[in-house]
């Protein structure tokens, strides 16, 4: 017999894990610049951030990218990338509008927690 308390465990982490699957279903794997940024803060994150857990190094990174709507600007990830020193892979126009084509958004703006989905 299942006891209840076994049950009411899992719920939690059926929860965050539905909860992590809606928020990467914002960027399809299609999205080329999703894919670039993805990779980009991921080595970074991995080189200098190494011992901190990957949601401690996004909050981190939005702190510095999020607006006092609560909102990041596509082009507050050109920032990042130049101040982490890979401005060589800064996004161009068109792959910014992809980036907000892809999101859903029709300001330059996307919502943080998108905008995490990139970190």
């Amino acid at each position: 017999m299942i006891g209840t308390s076994s049950i009411l465990r899992t719920i939690p982490k059926t929860a965050a894990l539905a909860k992590q699957t809606a928020a990467k279903a914002y960027f399809s794997s299609e999205c080329a610049p999703a894919l670039k940024l993805q990779q980009i803060f991921e080595q970074y994150r991995q080189e200098h951030f190494s011992r901190e857990l990957p949601s401690r190094f996004r909050k981190e990174m939005v702190k510095i990218i999020e607006g006092p709507d609560h909102l990041v600007a596509v082009d507050n990830f050109n920032l990042i990338l130049s101040n982490i020193g890979r401005s060589d892979a800064s996004l161009s126009e068109s792959e910014m509008n992809d980036l907000l084509m892809a999101a859903g958004s029709s300001s330059r703006k996307i919502p943080v927690e998108q905008a995490m989905m990139l970190l």
